[in-house]
């Protein structure tokens, strides 16, 4: 493998965009913190201290779980975690809205609830999303005749929706099995890099 590790993000890339994962991680492209993953990243943190969310207030955040899987290390940051239910619950901003469908196609969820079973013998069953929306603020300049935007920024629209879903066995031996087919292409795509060197 081109890292010691992989986690889900690195394998659904692969799953997605083949040629996005090779100059990411063959060629070690740099990647750019867009200002939604920064953003993402500071609604975690809002939500974990403001009373604001305290419907969706769990005990613990960015849980760090990591196992072994096909030989190896597959690791992982659950954002929120309450292992006295046990639930996990992820965190999703964005303009559009999230539905039941997208939660339940999300193997995310999954790989997680693997990767805890497999480091803890933790069954995680039920799961869940919070999806909160955001929307571009713009500060306009007045008094102008045509829009003049002085500075946009990503807040917040106060609508959220939570969804559930539970994970089954069978769950977690599909998200083992699509972890271990994509581990074997790319250690095989590694291995034929490496040799064209």
């Amino acid at each position: 493998m081109p890292r010691p590790y992989c986690s889900y993000s690195q394998v659904s890339l692969w799953y997605k965009d083949k040629n996005a994962y090779i100059r990411r991680y063959f060629l070690n492209e740099k990647q750019k913190d867009t200002e939604y993953t920064l953003f993402g990243k500071e609604t975690h943190d809002l939500i974990a201290k403001d009373p604001q969310f305290k419907d969706i207030q769990f005990s613990e955040y960015e849980r760090k779980v990591e196992a072994t899987v096909a030989g190896v290390k597959v690791m992982g940051y659950i954002d929120a975690l309450d292992l006295s239910l046990p639930y996990l619950c992820d965190y999703k901003t964005s303009k559009n809205q999230w539905t039941q469908l997208d939660v339940e196609k999300l193997m995310q969820l999954d790989v997680y609830s693997l990767l805890l079973k497999l480091q803890y013998g933790i069954t995680v069953k039920n799961v869940g999303v919070v999806w909160l929306e955001t929307a571009w603020e713009e500060e306009v300049l007045k008094g102008s005749s045509s829009k003049i935007v002085l500075s946009k920024k990503l807040v917040l629209t106060g609508k959220r929706k939570r969804f559930e879903r539970k994970i089954y066995e069978r769950d977690r031996k599909a998200a083992k099995k699509w972890l271990e087919k994509a581990i074997t292409e790319i250690s095989e795509a590694w291995e034929e890099y490496k040799n064209k060197k």
